[in-house]
C-alpha cells in the first residue's frame, strides 16, 4: 500500500471516531478521499476541524448533554432554601428588611433555588448579617468654593461628595434536626448547625454632596441621608445578584 493511500485511511479512520463520538454519525463527509491519491482539500478540512474540535474541548464545551454535578444537590441534598431575616449589626435601622427584600427577589427572578415560607420545609437555611452600612466624606472643599463664590459665608470645610459601603456576610446552615430552627433557647443551649458555605459581599458607591451657601446644617444633612439610601437601594440588588449567582454555581 502506497504512502498516500495509508494516510488517507488513517484519517479517515481519526475524523470518523471522532464524528462518532461527538455527534453520533458513522461517516464523515470530509473523509471522501480517493484511494489512489490524497486529497488536499479534504486534508485541509480535517486539519481545520481537529483544531476546532480541540479548542472546543480545551474550552469545556462537550457536544452531548454532559451536566457537570453539583455540591449541594446531589453531595448534600440541598434543594429547598428558607431565607432567615438577616441581623442588623450596624446603626441603620431598616436595612436588613431592604436585603431580605432583594435577596428574595433576585432568587425568584432567577427561578433555579427554590425557597420555602417555613424553616421546617427547609433543607438549609440562608442566614445573614449586616457588617457595614454607612458613608463617609470622600471629597472635601472649602465653604467660599461652593457656587455662587461671589456670596461670602462662614469658612468651613464641607464634602462634596461621599461613599457609600455596605458589607453583607452571608452563610448556609443545616440546622439541628434536634431542635426546631429559631425556637428559644436558654443560655446554656446551643444548636448543632452545620455550616454548609459561606461568604462576605461588600459594595461600595460615590453620591454627591448637597450644600448651599448660606444654609450650612439646615437641609443638607436631610438631602445627603435620602441620596445614602438610594445608593444603598442599588448596592442591596447588586449585593443580593452576587449572592443568587455564587449559589446557583453550586446547584
Amino acid at each position: 500500500m502506497s504512502g498516500p493511500t495509508a494516510s488517507a485511511q488513517r484519517a479517515s479512520i481519526r475524523c470518523s471516531a471522532i464524528f462518532s463520538l461527538n455527534f453520533g454519525l458513522r461517516d464523515c463527509s470530509f473523509c471522501k478521499i480517493s484511494d489512489k491519491a490524497l486529497n488536499p482539500m479534504a486534508f485541509i478540512k480535517y486539519a481545520y476541524f481537529c483544531a476546532f474540535t480541540s479548542i472546543l474541548c480545551g474550552c469545556g464545551y462537550v457536544f452531548q448533554g454532559a451536566r457537570t454535578p453539583n455540591i449541594l444537590t446531589e453531595e448534600l441534598g440541598i434543594r429547598k432554601i428558607y431565607l432567615a431575616t438577616p441581623k442588623n449589626l450596624t446603626y441603620k435601622p431598616g436595612v436588613e428588611v431592604l436585603i431580605y427584600n432583594e435577596v428574595q427577589r433576585a432568587f425568584k427572578s432567577g427561578n433555579r433555588i427554590e425557597l420555602v415560607r417555613e424553616p421546617n420545609l427547609a433543607d438549609a437555611v440562608l442566614e445573614g448579617e449586616i457588617v457595614n452600612a454607612s458613608f463617609i466624606p470622600n471629597s472635601l472643599t472649602s465653604s467660599q468654593s461652593i457656587f455662587p463664590v461671589r456670596q461670602k459665608t462662614i469658612e468651613v470645610t464641607v464634602a462634596t461628595e461621599f461613599l457609600a459601603t455596605l458589607i453583607v456576610s452571608f452563610r448556609l446552615v443545616k440546622p439541628d434536626p434536634n431542635i426546631p430552627y429559631g425556637s428559644k433557647l436558654a443560655d446554656n443551649e446551643r444548636p448543632k448547625n452545620t455550616v454548609l458555605w459561606g461568604t462576605q459581599i461588600a459594595r461600595s458607591s460615590r453620591f454627591l454632596g448637597n450644600n448651599q451657601k448660606g444654609e450650612f446644617g439646615s437641609t443638607s444633612a436631610l438631602i445627603n441621608a435620602s441620596e445614602f439610601d438610594r445608593t444603598i437601594q442599588d448596592s442591596s440588588r447588586l449585593v443580593s445578584q452576587e449572592l443568587h449567582d455564587s449559589l446557583l454555581v453550586m446547584f
